[in-house]
């Protein structure tokens, strides 16, 4: 079982949503997520961020460059893997895309899995 932090962006009912059907998905597959409190999603499993980056396997971070940049520095000393799925409107990269900070080794049907689900059932703008 591996454990997925969710990084989404404050005050964004869009990453909301998509986060709660993530913290679905895993736990249909088997794993654990934890969303960062800090985002206020109501209905899952949260922790505070600095402990979710000292937890996880994988952080997903659900914004644009501003989240991106945020759930990096919650990674102090720890190194974990950060896949990006950007709903940001302006920033680096504007394209609808899954974006791929870190490649995670060893887990590799877990996250192809998981990006494609992503991929599938994230409205991105």
């Amino acid at each position: 079982m591996a454990t997925v932090g969710l990084i989404p962006r404050l005050a964004s009912e869009a990453a909301a949503e998509l986060a709660r059907e993530m913290v679905h998905w895993l736990a249909e597959h088997g794993h654990q997520a934890l969303v960062e409190a800090e985002a206020g999603v109501a209905g899952v499993p949260s922790a505070q961020g600095k402990d979710i980056a000292a937890r996880a396997d994988l952080l997903v971070v659900l914004g644009g460059d501003g989240t991106l940049i945020h759930a990096a520095s919650l990674c102090n000393r720890c190194e974990v893997p950060i896949l990006g799925v950007n709903l940001g409107t302006l920033g680096l990269d504007r394209a609808a895309t899954v974006l791929i900070i870190l490649v995670l080794g060893g887990h590799g049907r877990l996250y192809g899995a998981f990006i494609g689900a992503v991929a599938a059932n994230a409205r991105l703008h």
